[in-house]
C-alpha cells in the first residue's frame, strides 16, 4: 500500500477508534483491544497474539501466549448473551477491566495500527481483485470499511456495495456504504472518499 494512503488511514483510524489497553467485548462480542482490534477475526494466530507486546500487570513483564489466550477467554465468558450484552452497564468496556490480566501499551498498539490496516488491505484485495487499480480515495474508503468489518462481515452486509465497487460506480456506492456503528461523521468521511474517487475516475476518463 503507497506510504500516502496507508499514513492518512493510520491517522484517519487513530482519530475514531478509541485505545483502550485492555480487552473487551464489542457490540457483537468479539473481544477487541488496542484500537479495535478484533483478536476473533480469524487473522490473529498464535505467533501473531504471542508478538503483540502484551504485558503483565506489572506493565513490564511480556505475557506469555497462554496467559494471553486465558486472558480472552476470560474476557469471552464475561459476558454470554445478547439480553446482557445489550445492558448499558456491561456493554461498556470498562465492564471488562476485572477480567484481564494482561494488557497492551499504547506504544504497541500504534505499532500494530499500520499492520492492521495492511490486513484490511490484503482481505480487500481477495474481494476486489484489481483493488489496487482502484483511485485512492476508494481504497481509503473500503479499508477503513474493512478494518471495522472484517471480509465475512463486509461481504454478508455488503453485498450491493460490492457490485458498485466493482462496476467502479463510486457514486453510487456512496450511498451504499454506511456502516451503523460508526459514528455519522465517520460514514460521512467514507462517503466523501468514494465521492472523490468517482471525481477522479471522471477526470481520468476525460
Amino acid at each position: 500500500m503507497p506510504f500516502e494512503i496507508r499514513n492518512t488511514l493510520i491517522n484517519h483510524i487513530a482519530s475514531y477508534e478509541e485505545y483502550l489497553d485492555i480487552m473487551y467485548q464489542d457490540s457483537k462480542g468479539k473481544v477487541t483491544v488496542g484500537m479495535g482490534f478484533n483478536l476473533q477475526s480469524g487473522i490473529y494466530s498464535d505467533e501473531k497474539l504471542a508478538s503483540m507486546g502484551f504485558v503483565k500487570v506489572d506493565r513490564t513483564t511480556l505475557a506469555s501466549l497462554e496467559e494471553i489466550k486465558a486472558n480472552i477467554n476470560r474476557v469471552m465468558e464475561g459476558v454470554k448473551d445478547q439480553a446482557e450484552r445489550e445492558s448499558k452497564e456491561k456493554f461498556s468496556a470498562g465492564y471488562f477491566k476485572p477480567f484481564n490480566q494482561v494488557y497492551l501499551p499504547k506504544a504497541a498498539a500504534e505499532k500494530h495500527l499500520p499492520k492492521k490496516i495492511e490486513e484490511a488491505a490484503n482481505e480487500l484485495r481477495i474481494t476486489f481483485s484489481i483493488f489496487d487499480t482502484y483511485p485512492k480515495h476508494a481504497q481509503m474508503a473500503l479499508v477503513d470499511m474493512m478494518y471495522t468489518l472484517g471480509r465475512p462481515t463486509f461481504e454478508g452486509l455488503f453485498e450491493k456495495l460490492s457490485e458498485l465497487v466493482k462496476e467502479r460506480n463510486w457514486k453510487a456506492a456512496a450511498e451504499e456504504c454506511r456502516i451503523t456503528s460508526h459514528p455519522e461523521f465517520r460514514n460521512e468521511q467514507v462517503k466523501r472518499w468514494f465521492l472523490e474517487a468517482e471525481r477522479w475516475d471522471s477526470f481520468r476518463d476525460m
